[in-house]
């Protein structure tokens, strides 16, 4: 949580794009967050956003890492 939250200020520090890999379950969930570009599909679906889109995600009930 705190890597992810890091990565969203130095996001939003050079004005970036960031990508997250979720779970094709969790995609639901993360499409209403605020900052999302966009959701590739699949059983690990990859989304792209902006440093908004990760803190809306690191505070969600839903929120886990993927390895």
């Amino acid at each position: 949580m705190v890597t992810a939250l890091l990565t969203a200020e130095v996001m939003a520090l050079v004005d970036g794009v960031v990508s997250i890999e979720i779970h094709h379950w969790q995609a639901p969930a993360i499409r209403d967050l605020p900052g999302l570009i966009a959701i590739t599909p699949g059983p690990v679906c990859t989304a792209y956003g902006t440093s908004e889109l990760v803190r809306a995600w690191v505070a969600h009930p839903n929120f886990q890492l993927v390895k």
